[in-house]
């Protein structure tokens, strides 16, 4: 769940609290799928904070996947080898300090009371939360030994401000903030996205209440987590994908400024999906194709080939391994397909096809590049207005894009060689077979020529 670090002042729009009580639910206890040893025996604070704010009430009210995730999220984190402690608050315009070092128990009970009742009753300024305040709060608890949560919806409300002004500004103002925590602390961001049942007011960019609970609905809420880059790579490798999906789980992206990049992916040649002929040059880990050539009986000739690549150590969404438009091909007449194997060795298949061979030798690269997931974009929305019977606008965020993007840019700044995720190449030696018979049948016209001039002349003498 996430975790944030955000900049200049970003409006959530609240309005009174609705006074909804909750039916306490216990939470179905999970196993935690944390294996492995802090690194280097480094254990962390992990310091998280829910947003309490009266936008947050709907997903509060009943029993919601919300509750859910953040139940079987803080579980996991507590009986993690790398947790020094887990502390919990909520936030709004102040800081309510709920459980220092919480015990299991203390999280099944913090889980339980996650209702609009008792976070009215918690206190704090519930109508009206800058996000640049919350945001400023979660991020002096992040150092070299504490990673910072909070879970919110993170809309943004520039009220009657002009929106796309003001959503421009916290794009700048977040890659500012997050460009000077990069430069003074080695962190990573990781930010999730997840749905849950929604039923209670929701406020749009007008800070206008739009009310859900008669036909609740299901709205996406998200965290960002901020810290060590090894204490959030641990966490999101250890991140029990298949049972979140239940409880609403949807994806992620990663953001890293260092040591994420691989410069060479494990990878040898394949003969999965072979189109056309070729021999990979022993062994494989080469890279070398030899004898290349189209297929013959096709209408429309083809070459194809694979390349199996180990891609376990990317940090990232698994869906963003498998599309293609993350990838750069060069050169560019060779298409991509990407599929994920179960090997031993090697996680992915790297299919690529072209219609022609044009060089003898000819070297080809593959680049996995190292931006923002598509899913941001399209989750994103510039006006949430008709979110009422706009179904497709339920699904959606005002101003996540801005968000996101702000941080993509604070991290390419600091490190501007980490555009690639991983690269590989290969050499692609292509076929003499069809070259030799043209010359053979050249040289053959030429005898034949030669020998009719010769007849002609001894004929004539």
């Amino acid at each position: 769940l996430s975790l944030s670090i955000f900049l200049l002042s970003c409006v959530f729009g609240q309005g009174e609290e609705r006074n909804i009580q909750k039916e306490n639910s216990k939470s179905e206890q999970r196993q935690p799928n944390f294996s492995s040893q802090a690194p280097n025996g480094k254990k962390y604070n992990y310091n998280v904070f829910i947003e309490n704010s009266g936008s947050v009430d709907g997903y509060v009210a009943g029993a919601t996947d919300f509750e859910q995730s953040i139940y079987g999220l803080l579980s996991d984190i507590r009986l993690s080898k790398s947790t020094k402690s887990l502390n919990l608050f909520y936030i709004n315009s102040d800081t309510i300090n709920l459980s220092r070092d919480a015990s299991l128990p203390q999280i099944q009970d913090f889980a339980a009371k996650l209702n609009p009742t008792n976070f009215k009753k918690r206190g704090g300024n519930r109508t009206e939360t800058e996000l640049y305040n919350i945001d400023s709060r979660v991020m002096e608890t992040v150092n070299s030994g504490s990673v910072g949560i909070l879970i919110s919806d993170f809309i943004f409300s520039p009220g009657d401000r002009d929106a796309r002004n003001y959503l421009v500004n916290q794009q700048i103002g977040f890659k500012d903030l997050y460009f000077q925590s990069i430069d003074s602390i080695q962190i990573s961001t990781l930010m999730m996205r997840f749905r849950s049942q929604f039923k209670g007011r929701y406020f749009d960019k007008s800070n206008s209440p739009i009310d859900f609970s008669a036909a609740p609905i299901v709205r996406p809420f998200y965290a960002l987590i901020v810290g060590p880059d090894k204490a959030v790579r641990e966490l999101l490798e250890n991140f029990d994908t298949a049972s979140f999906k239940k409880k609403g789980y949807e994806c992620n992206c990663f953001f890293s400024s260092y040591a994420n990049n691989q410069s060479v992916a494990p990878a040898q040649i394949s003969y999965l999906h072979r189109v056309g002929d070729y021999e990979s040059e022993m062994p494989p880990t080469k890279m070398i194709i030899n004898n290349a050539s189209l297929s013959e009986t096709d209408k429309n000739p083809l070459f194809q080939f694979s390349i199996k690549v180990d891609l376990r150590k990317i940090i990232c969404d698994p869906m963003y391994l498998l599309n293609s438009r993350n990838y750069e091909v060069y050169p560019t007449g060779f298409s991509l397909k990407i599929e994920a194997i179960k090997d031993s060795q090697y996680s992915h298949v790297l299919i690529l096809s072209a219609n022609q061979l044009v060089d003898k030798v000819q070297s080809v690269s593959i680049s996995l590049k190292n931006k923002v997931p598509e899913w941001v974009d399209s989750y994103n929305s510039e006006d949430d207005a008709n979110i009422m019977t706009d179904i497709n606008e339920q699904s959606r965020t005002f101003g996540l894009a801005y968000l996101v993007h702000g941080i993509d840019e604070a991290y390419k700044r600091n490190n501007k060689d980490n555009s690639y995720l991983f690269r590989t190449s290969l050499v692609i030696n292509k076929s003499t077979a069809g070259s030799y018979g043209v010359v053979w049948i050249l040289v053959f016209i030429v005898l034949i020529g030669g020998g009719f001039f010769f007849y002609k002349k001894i004929k004539s003498a």
